[in-house]
């Protein structure tokens, strides 16, 4: 009881309005909370996105690089075969 010592010096009323408040904080704190965790799980969905496009343009890139090795190589063919 030694929590709700507060509580005890108010009369009935005041004590049931106290208790109602602080109901309704925590109700409050608990739906932020609650809208919080949605946010970073958006949040880390995102992230995730994220990494799989970097990876994409890492990988496209690494093909891209080996393309033009590949064109200049044919090209100096080209340029041998050529009288």
């Amino acid at each position: 009881m030694g929590g709700f010592f507060f509580l005890e010096s108010r009369s009935g009323a005041a004590a049931q309005a106290e208790v109602a408040r602080l109901t309704q904080a925590v109700q409050t704190a608990e739906a932020k909370r609650d809208a919080l965790a949605e946010e970073l799980g958006r949040f880390k969905e995102a992230h995730q996105d994220l990494k799989h496009v970097e990876r994409r343009i890492a990988s496209t890139s690494e093909e891209l690089r080996h393309l033009e090795y590949l064109r200049a190589r044919v090209s100096g063919e080209i340029d041998v075969i050529r009288p």
